[in-house]
């Protein structure tokens, strides 16, 4: 029997619920190996910024350190 809407590519379902068990496991104090932290979310807003900055210059950006 098939659970999952027309479109999802085969494995989805699988990592829907280890995001869910992971994020239940954060919530109770617990730290998940891979589940996303603010530094990553970071990491991704001046990666955003830098390409937007770059399409409206025309031109390449350095993007800065963001590691701890």
């Amino acid at each position: 029997m098939v659970t999952l809407p027309v479109g999802h590519p085969q494995g989805y379902q699988d990592c829907f619920n280890a995001l869910v068990a992971d994020t239940g496991a954060a919530v109770a104090g617990g730290e998940p190996e891979g589940l996303p932290v603010f530094a990553d979310g970071l990491r991704a807003a001046v990666l955003a910024e830098a390409v937007l900055e770059s399409a409206r210059e025309r031109r390449w950006v350095d993007l800065p350190r963001t590691d701890p």
